[in-house]
């Protein structure tokens, strides 16, 4: 096993580095009398030697008794933060890793103010693991889409004649209430974009909502691998112009769930 590190280009950059990947060393192990490296290195597999000493600022002849060395494993990957990175950016890089998933995974991170130099985690093979053997139910996309569309619509609707929510009193209960049938990401996106938490309680902002499938019209849907799927619908109005919007869904290992919506210009 070698410690992996790879550089990476935004798709719109002149070149410029966009970011390290780095599969992280998440065990250590304290160092006792006569231990080696080789020896540390024969009770992990695929652990080895080379990888110790990569992983570690001692020389191999000279370990310290009770120091903590680290043993590189491949339990998880992380990406260092760059100016100007952002976590859509940053999940298009891997396949099948969602904004979702970094939520997850980092789960105190604040998208609006990454800090240059940290670093988060992207993969976790751990975990990855056990959601891959989960068995993925048989997607029922107008069931999915209509859930959102009404559940979303039944919020709004409840909004007194001063914009004030009842029942829900903060954007975390907002994000909790519609995490059943929307990612981490788009449900935070929803509670930031749509709704002002006061002393008060929850407000809406007034502005036009969220442009959910149609489900009497023609859309199409296109599998990304199996737990991931979007779905795309040519709409033309007056308010939207002349656009397909694209729906991705995802299973997350106990539902299927609406991940992201996007457009494009046609």
């Amino acid at each position: 096993m070698k410690k992996a590190t790879k550089l990476l280009v935004p798709a719109l950059g002149f070149g410029l580095v966009f970011g390290a990947v780095n599969v992280s060393a998440s065990k250590t192990v304290t160092v006792e009398p006569g231990d080696t490296y080789w020896g540390i290195a024969q009770g992990y597999k695929d652990v080895l030697v080379e990888d110790m000493i990569e992983a570690n600022e001692y020389e191999p002849f000279t370990i310290p008794v009770e120091a903590e060395i680290t043993i590189p494993t491949e339990d998880q990957v992380t990406h260092v933060i760059q100016p100007g990175n952002t976590l859509s950016e940053i999940a298009a890089v891997y396949d099948g890793v969602s904004v979702d998933d970094l939520f997850e995974l980092n789960p105190e991170i604040d998208p609006n103010s990454l800090t240059i130099g940290s670093e988060i985690v992207v993969v976790d093979y751990s975990n990855e693991n056990q959601k891959m053997e989960d068995t993925v139910p048989e997607l029922d996309v107008i069931e999915v889409m209509n859930e959102a569309t009404e559940t979303i619509d039944s919020i709004f609707e409840s909004a007194s004649a001063q914009h004030k929510i009842p029942n829900i009193e903060s954007k975390q209960e907002l994000v909790d209430y519609v995490r059943s049938f929307m990612s981490l990401g788009f449900s935070k996106w929803f509670a930031e974009n749509y709704f002002e938490e006061t002393d008060e309680g929850l407000y809406v902002i007034p502005k036009d909502g969220i442009t959910w499938l149609d489900t009497e019209s023609p859309y199409k849907v296109e599998e990304q691998n199996e737990r991931e799927v979007k779905v795309i619908q040519e709409r033309n109005t007056e308010r939207l112009g002349h656009r397909n919007m694209i729906y991705t869904l995802r299973y997350d290992g106990e539902n299927w769930i609406v991940d992201t919506i996007e457009s494009e210009v046609l």
